[in-house]
């Protein structure tokens, strides 16, 4: 699985087809078979298989959610909770004096739908050091939440003093891993969940969200083996739909609560038009144009998600689009997310 995530198998390489008899034989063990299911269906995409494709991805899916079981109204109702907690707080009149004025940027958005080349983007800015997968203030926050939750507290209700003590934290951690850096990224994918309060904090910081089509990132999910245990959600079509929704639901609470407190960016307009809206997010980092930005490809910092491949190189469109190969086969998924991303509705 490994490999072939990194290596493209010619079509009449003899190891797809022992991969076949392994993955069909009753004797091998669950997870190998798992493995081989994630790797099949790859090799299947490579060699234009497409119609195979799903066979081996949706058994590869249902080993992982035997192994590692999901109920997705859980995640319905932390959103809610969330929701619920911050609902009767008035952010924009809520001013917190002696606050830090460390100022990171954060990049959030659903996994495979370009937080990685956007935060590639911003860190090749000469005054911004990428940071990866930090979510030193999400952690932070929502420790506070729970905390005040076990206080039986209903509302969200965050002392100044505790504010400036929350921030300052973040800061030293965030410094303490890169001493001497000027603008730091931190690429948390649940930063969304906490933007209100991460800008109570940090009122200096950036959020910079990154929205795509839904059907591209979603099945890009479907079809990546994460690491066991880790966004449980993605191995069944219809969670991942709901969880994409709730997702949604968080933006715009947080939209209507704190108008400006975030950038959002669309990864079809950055590839379309990578110049203009390069420019545009730069601008919204509180930075200076540099031509480095879009010759993200060359900056070697270390990236350590599935999206590495893709900003070691420069901006392609072949990965737009790509569910249009596997529409039949994502009935369950266009259901849930509704007839603005049916083909069988819109055509």
């Amino acid at each position: 699985r490994v490999m072939v995530a990194s290596y493209k198998l010619a079509p009449d390489d003899p190891l797809i087809e022992q991969m076949i008899e392994r993955f069909d034989d009753p004797e091998t063990a669950l997870s190998d078979r798992r493995h081989l299911g994630f790797a099949l269906s790859k090799v299947m995409e490579d060699t234009k298989q497409h119609d195979q494709v799903f066979k081996y991805l949706h058994e590869a899916n249902a080993l992982m959610r035997k192994e590692f079981p999901y109920d997705v109204a859980m995640r319905v109702k932390e959103v809610t909770d969330i929701m619920a907690f911050f609902d009767k707080i008035d952010l924009p009149a809520t001013k917190i004096a002696c606050t830090t004025d460390f100022a990171p940027i954060f990049v959030t958005g659903m996994p495979r739908s370009g937080t990685t080349l956007v935060e590639q983007i911003i860190s090749s800015h000469s005054t911004v050091t990428g940071g990866g997968e930090l979510s030193y203030a999400f952690v932070a926050i929502d420790k506070l939440i729970r905390d005040l939750v076990n206080r039986d507290r209903k509302v969200f209700e965050m002392a100044p003093e505790e504010a400036v003590k929350v921030g300052r934290t973040v800061e030293a951690r965030m410094r303490e891993k890169f001493p001497g850096a000027n603008r730091i990224t931190d690429k948390g994918l649940k930063t969304h969940e906490a933007i209100g309060p991460i800008r109570q904090i940090l009122p200096q910081s950036k959020i910079i969200v990154v929205r795509r089509d839904p059907r591209d990132s979603l099945v890009s999910m479907y079809k990546n083996s994460f690491a066991e245990g880790q966004h449980r959600y993605t191995n069944k079509l219809r969670d991942l739909g709901l969880f994409y929704h709730t997702f949604l639901e968080i933006l715009e609470f947080w939209r209507k609560k704190l108008p400006g407190a975030f950038y959002e960016i669309h990864y079809e307009e950055l590839i379309g038009n990578p110049e203009e809206e390069a420019r545009k997010l730069i601008a919204a980092c509180g930075l200076e144009w540099e031509d480095r930005c879009l010759a993200f490809h060359e900056n070697k910092r270390r990236v350590q998600t599935l999206s590495v491949r893709q900003v070691r190189q420069p901006l392609y469109t072949s990965s737009m689009k790509a569910w249009e190969r596997y529409q039949d086969d994502l009935g369950e998924l266009f259901d849930v997310l509704g007839p603005e991303y049916d083909p069988r509705v819109t055509g």
